[in-house]
């Protein structure tokens, strides 16, 4: 794997490349909302908890942040469309309706946030963190027989990675379809959806995977750090990976 290299402005997003913009809600705060429209700052008050108000928060500024560089617009005039298919609440995929070649994604879990954007392939993210969970009780309940099987057989300390391994390329995959997590999520695999999926660097205790759909020549994961405060200088170091 090719070591992480300087660049020194918001780097172009080429057509078939994919770029994973990674950020920590760790020294996020509420500054970020006068990035955000009035239905994503009534969301995010909307969430109980003030963490996943913290992460709602940091992963719609990143995607803002990021895509507004990629297309040379404003942050706050980026219209997303985060409507459900099924039930038009506001929890799906997130749309750029006026970018429409533009694909973007979003996923968070514990202190982490994960953005990604492409041109020209479909793609979903998901990240997870590893936690002390009944794997066994989980597995059945959502991934087929044999997946469940090969979890079970695995020594007790490597099952909940394993677990949440698996649990994030299902999802990343079902994110790029853009049909969430339904009742053929058990079935759902690379070779049923027509993915690719790749397995991403991330911090420890985390697990994460990016799924494609199309071609994707090159996958660029960026430090989301200082876009959020603003620098012009907006990725301190990036990762670029060649796809066969």
């Amino acid at each position: 794997m090719p070591e992480p290299v300087a660049t020194r402005e918001h780097p172009r997003l080429a057509p078939t490349e994919c770029h994973v913009w990674w950020a920590s809600i760790v020294g996020c705060g509420p500054h970020l909302e006068r990035l955000l429209s009035a239905e994503e700052r009534q969301r995010r008050r909307a969430y109980a908890r003030a963490n996943d108000r913290l992460r709602f928060l940091t992963g719609a500024a990143v995607l803002r942040l990021a895509a507004a560089g990629c297309l040379s617009v404003a942050p706050r005039e980026l219209r997303v469309d985060r409507r459900c298919d099924r039930c038009g609440a506001p929890h799906g995929k997130p749309r750029l309706p006026d970018h429409p070649e533009l694909d973007v994604t979003v996923a968070h879990s514990g202190e982490h946030v994960a953005v990604a954007l492409a041109r020209g392939p479909r793609i979903g993210v998901d990240v997870e963190q590893i936690r002390d969970v009944d794997v066994d009780a989980l597995a059945r309940a959502s991934f087929a027989r044999d997946e469940a099987d090969a979890l079970a057989a695995l020594p007790d300390e490597d099952r909940a990675a394993a677990f949440f391994g698996l649990w994030t390329r299902k999802e990343s995959i079902v994110k790029a379809l853009g049909v969430g997590i339904t009742d053929d999520f058990a079935e759902t695999s690379p070779s049923s959806a027509g993915a690719c999926v790749h397995e991403l660097a991330c911090a420890p205790g985390y697990v994460a995977t990016l799924a494609v759909i199309g071609r994707c020549d090159r996958i660029t994961t960026l430090d989301a750090t200082r876009l959020l405060r603003g620098d012009p200088q907006s990725a301190s170091s990036c990762r670029a990976i060649a796809e066969t």
